[in-house]
């Protein structure tokens, strides 16, 4: 059985609140009005990876009309979440590097594939993963990626 993950969030633009973006605090004059940071990102990210383990919805584990969610920064979810989050990533950005057990499918479409598609292989594919891994997992989740690091340093 396959599932899937399937999340949008959205909210008012509005005046004198801090707009953020996956995280990253963007300068903008205007911020998204929620009960929390208002992460439309970080909130879709987390709603699709419940959604998939079939675990309910972010308003499950952090309700919009509880104080201790109140201007929570998304970035601080507790750490099993984040660990989650940050795994579910990082899956998905090893498969595009040469990371061992994870990338066994490269071989195969690099013997079969003319030199062009190899060319933008490697420049394309595999950049993006290291480039995904390093800069969204990293600024994203700083905590869990120094519990990870030394597993990545020995892969």
């Amino acid at each position: 059985m396959i599932r899937i993950g399937h999340a949008w969030d959205t909210h008012q633009l509005v005046e004198s609140r801090k707009l953020y973006l996956g995280g990253i605090l963007i300068k903008s004059e205007l911020g998204l009005l929620g009960h929390s940071d208002a992460d439309v990102v970080l909130h879709a990210v987390a709603e699709s990876l419940l959604g998939s383990l079939a675990l309910g919805d972010l308003g499950t584990f952090f309700p919009d009309d509880a104080k201790h969610t109140l201007n929570m920064d998304s970035k601080l979810y507790p750490v099993w979440f984040q660990i989650m989050v940050f795994v579910n990533f990082l899956i998905g950005f090893v498969i595009r590097v040469p990371f061992a057990f994870f990338h066994s499918w490269y071989p195969d479409v690099q013997s079969k594939a003319s030199a062009p598609v190899n060319i933008l292989m490697a420049g394309l594919v595999l950049n993006t993963g290291v480039y995904g891994l390093i800069r969204f997992n990293m600024q994203v989740f700083p905590e869990i990626f120094k519990l990870f690091a030394p597993v990545l340093m020995i892969w």
